[in-house]
């Protein structure tokens, strides 16, 4: 299990003890959870299967954007999904 090997569940415990009903804090909270650096990055997308996935989804890229950037962005997306799961998998009514 590496650093980023998250249990939801704890996470979104995490979340609602540290900001209780409030959702205008999820998005910064998952991208603090987000790897920073290009090794933890890589690792994440390869664990997450996100190397073909990401680009058949995106339509031009921009050239400026380096892989690490993109992989971050697909990867903020699959830990929102998660922690979005796990809020519906513990019954948490729905943020306000």
């Amino acid at each position: 299990m590496s650093d980023f090997d998250y249990d939801w569940h704890s996470i979104v415990n995490d979340y609602l003890e540290s900001y209780s009903m409030d959702d205008g804090n999820i998005a910064e909270y998952i991208d603090g959870l987000v790897p920073i650096y290009y090794n933890d990055i890589w690792a994440v997308s390869q664990r997450l299967d996100l190397g073909h996935t990401i680009f058949s989804e995106m339509g031009i890229i921009d050239p400026e954007m380096t892989i690490y950037t993109l992989l971050q962005g697909a990867i903020t997306k699959v830990y929102y999904s998660k922690f979005s799961e796990a809020l519906v998998e513990m019954g948490v009514p729905e943020l306000e």
